[in-house]
């Protein structure tokens, strides 16, 4: 094995871990709020297994602070908002993906004619090096629907969020700022696009939704 091929590995590890890794997500949303919300008290409605965690509290709150900015304001609880939010998060089981980069380095192209004959070196590529890796699918979504119009037990839906995301972290938490971010840009445009955030630019404090 050459050189370069020990190394490749060690450079990209090395990139991801000094900070210069993006998560990229998948974006789909379905919105029916006004072009800009602006007021509004929100509650965050716990499922069942939700009840109690201090993960969910944590993901609600760094949620919040993106809604207030939207407008929206706490309530203290689900009777007395007009929006009830419910998140959802979590991580795949591990894959193991198998494949193959490329191999740069020095060759020689042999070029002649007659009875003269050169060698003149070439860089690119010169051949292949196999590898594996373990990834996981993470994926947060969020749904907040109008608690003052359908039924009490069954408010309408007026907006729902869903990003998922590809790569070598193994939990949520790893990359659970940038997927919220990834939500929340651009949070009243429809449809589906794909959102790419450096993992230091993430999380409230940074450039506001819009």
């Amino acid at each position: 094995m050459s050189i370069t091929q020990k190394i490749l590995p060690l450079i990209i590890t090395g990139l991801i871990l000094t900070g210069c890794a993006s998560v990229s997500s998948k974006v789909t949303r379905f919105n029916y709020l006004p072009d800009q919300q602006t007021g509004g008290t929100l509650y965050f409605e716990p499922g069942p297994e939700q009840k109690g965690s201090a993960e969910f509290s944590h993901y609600t709150e760094s949620v919040g602070m993106r809604l207030e900015t939207l407008g929206f304001r706490p309530a203290p609880d689900r009777q007395s908002a007009d929006y009830i939010a419910k998140i959802r998060y979590g991580v795949s089981d591990a894959q193991q993906i198998v494949s193959s980069r490329p191999v740069y380095g020095y060759s020689s192209l042999y070029y002649g004619y007659g009875y003269r004959h050169h060698l003149y070196p070439s860089y690119g590529i010169v051949g292949y090096a196999p590898y594996s890796e373990t990834r996981y699918d993470k994926y947060f979504a969020i749904r907040i629907m109008d608690n003052r119009t359908g039924s009490p037990d069954n408010p309408r839906p007026v907006y729902e969020a869903k990003a998922t995301s590809t790569g070598r972290a193994s939990t949520f938490a790893d990359v659970a700022e940038c997927m919220i971010d990834a939500v929340f840009d651009d949070f009243h445009t429809r449809g589906t696009h794909r959102v790419s955030k450096n993992i230091k630019d993430c999380g409230p404090g940074h450039p506001a939704p819009n």
